[in-house]
């Protein structure tokens, strides 16, 4: 019986490295078919991406007329229909505290501005969120008054970011 032993395996180590075998491609191809989910979605995502900072500059441009506590919802137009937007704005607290805290004296309000554009693929939906403080930008005269300014850039494509002066200040 030894001289058949050594000749091959037995039938315990076959079902063994079979199980072994089952166990590991089910987790490879699981990984597979994640990876290529996710890279089926990442056009969408950058999409969404660059209308969220689209929206987020729209905000800024009219921050002086932002009351906290606010919020809008809406659609994309033209080729961008099939994302929506939404948006919200509240006082940030926790800035005021912080800045309270240091001594300082705030003579603005930092709102907490909270952009989310959400679409569907397939029948999953998705969305990516923005957070930001948004500041008023106070400028010094050359009488040492201050005063508070925005300015809106001259283009409105929504894969164009052009510069504002209202100061951004990504939330981490």
């Amino acid at each position: 019986m030894s001289a058949m032993r050594k000749r091959g395996f037995t039938l315990l180590e076959v079902m063994i490295a079979m199980a072994i075998l089952a166990v590991s491609l089910t987790i490879l191809l699981g990984s597979i078919n994640s990876g290529v989910i996710y890279a089926g979605s990442a056009p969408d995502s950058i999409i969404a991406t660059f209308l969220a900072q689209e929206k987020m500059t729209e905000i800024e441009r009219k921050r002086d007329m932002l009351a906290s506590d606010s919020g809008e919802s809406g659609r994309f137009e033209d080729e961008f229909e099939r994302f929506s937007w939404s948006y919200t704005a509240k006082l940030d607290d926790t800035a005021v505290q912080l800045a309270q805290n240091a001594g300082i004296d705030f003579s603005f309000e930092p709102l907490k501005v909270e952009v989310i554009v959400t679409w569907k693929r397939g029948n999953l939906e998705q969305s990516y969120v923005l957070q930001e403080l948004i500041f008023p930008v106070v400028s010094t005269t050359s009488t040492g008054a201050t005063s508070s300014s925005t300015t809106s850039p001259s283009t409105t494509s929504p894969f164009t970011t052009s510069p504002s002066t209202t100061t951004r200040t990504p939330l981490r």
